[in-house]
């Protein structure tokens, strides 16, 4: 295991931070569009922590497939089920679509929220690979999945089905685990860039990596294989914890230095999950301490 799920954890809801007169991902003073407030968690998954001025126009644009894909396609009947905030409530719908197959036929039925059946599936995959010491080029790795759902006591007679007959939930939706990783990978770097400044660490690859320029996204973002420990405290929303780690010595080579580096641990919807089980803990290499010589970052 990375890390210790019992070690200190941070729940860094309901602040500000000042920014840095550039952005934090490219540089740029933001020209004649400015700079905009970067949620460090995407405000439809209930963030509400930021940045203030922190990005530019173009980089906001290539982030937001990233925070539309984390809201919309993976946690997006979690979020009305949880009650998530939205910038747009009264655009919230009151009934959500739910497919069956009873007696063979396929049905969809629109149910109210409080009898809606829904399932979030979350990949896993690995460690990053920066720790599992593999090439830097190789594919992303074999997916698995989380399934968390919930399914209504009353369904079967909301659904009018007879006792003895069986029917099936299905549900659709496609999740991309490579943009999945890039969204993790940016409340990790968001959380780096609050906690050493944004100068006061080697950010590596990192900005790249969350605006799609860099492809080996899973050898900076993983998560283990095992199953997760049981869900955080009810308030803790979400969770993020900092250690400072050195690659195995069997990582050093010709090619590749052996340095420390920073590791986050990001948990969303921390108390949320099975009773045994919570929600995936992620990992990011968010990047490598100053050196003492380097007045770069």
């Amino acid at each position: 295991m990375v890390g210790n799920p019992n070690a200190y954890w941070e729940d860094i809801q309901g602040r500000r931070y000042p920014g840095y007169g550039r952005c934090i991902y490219c540089g740029s003073d933001g020209g004649a569009d400015g700079l905009r407030d970067e949620h460090v968690v995407p405000f439809s998954l209930g963030g509400n922590t930021l940045i203030e001025k922190a990005s530019c126009r173009s980089c906001e644009r290539a982030i937001n497939p990233v925070d539309t894909h984390l809201a919309r396609s993976v946690y997006g009947q979690f979020r009305i089920h949880a009650n998530v905030q939205t910038r747009n409530p009264k655009d919230r719908p009151p009934t959500l679509p739910a497919n069956f197959d009873i007696g063979g036929e396929d049905r969809t039925v629109h149910l109210p929220v409080s009898d809606h059946p829904f399932a979030l599936a979350l990949p896993i995959w690995d460690l990053p690979g920066i720790l599992r010491c593999s090439p830097i080029g190789e594919p992303f790795p074999e997916t698995l999945w989380h399934i968390y759902s919930w399914t209504p006591p009353n369904l079967r007679e909301t659904l009018g089905v007879p006792e003895g007959e069986d029917f099936r939930i299905w549900q659709e939706g496609r999740v991309n685990p490579a943009l999945f990783a890039r969204g993790i990978a940016k409340i990790a770097y968001c959380h780096a860039v609050i906690k050493f400044g944004l100068s006061g660490f080697r950010r590596l690859v990192m900005p790249d990596l969350i605006l799609g320029k860099f492809s080996a996204v899973s050898h900076f973002v993983g998560v283990e294989k095992s199953d997760p420990p049981p869900p955080f405290s009810a308030n803790a929303l979400h969770a993020i914890n900092f250690l400072e780690l050195t690659p195995r010595p069997d990582y050093n080579n010709e090619n590749r230095r052996w340095i420390k580096l920073h590791l986050a641990g990001i948990r969303l919807f921390a108390n949320s999950g099975h009773k045994q089980n919570g929600m995936p803990i992620y990992h990011v290499i968010v990047g490598a301490p100053k050196l003492s010589h380097d007045n770069s970052s």
